[in-house]
């Protein structure tokens, strides 16, 4: 931690998220077309879903998958896993994704998450107080209930 480290931190309500990841989804599970999309990594821009010929792909049933929960639920955020490049948008409708990204939602209900937001995790100053809230780390960056803490909502939008 720096000055810096703490003046972004003050800018920002931490704690707000809790955030799921489903890893059950495989390549054999998918296909080029379907009903679902299923978002990967490599779709996640920042407040956009890119579309990416040979990589997008589909199923035609959430059945038995945990992920399922969060199709076509609202106020979802979608971020990239195991990355230093974040970036954050919202989860459309009739996706759902694979354990690449995670689904933030808040803690409370009663947040609502602008576009602001996530085009904040986007910037250049939040991604180095990330790699700074991570220790600089290159082996574990996954995002899960812990490291979900530092992506906060701005304060002063």
């Amino acid at each position: 931690r720096n000055k810096e480290f703490d003046n972004i931190a003050s800018k920002m309500e931490l704690g707000v998220f809790r955030s799921f990841r489903d890893r059950s989804i495989t390549k054999k599970d998918t296909s080029v077309t379907g009903q679902i999309r299923v978002l990967k990594s490599r779709n996640i821009a920042s407040n956009t879903i890119v579309s990416i010929n040979g990589y997008d792909c589909y199923i035609d049933s959430v059945n038995n998958l945990a992920v399922g929960d969060y199709l076509n639920k609202s106020n979802c955020v979608l971020v990239p896993n195991l990355t230093y490049y974040p970036r954050a948008c919202f989860l459309p409708k009739n996706c759902i994704c694979d354990g690449s990204v995670a689904i933030l939602e808040t803690k409370d209900e009663g947040i609502v998450v602008s576009e602001e937001d996530l085009a904040y995790y986007g910037t250049k100053e939040f991604s180095d107080f990330y790699r700074i809230a991570r220790n600089r780390g290159t082996r574990s960056l996954n995002i899960d209930n812990n490291s979900v803490y530092f992506f906060g909502l701005l304060k002063n939008k």
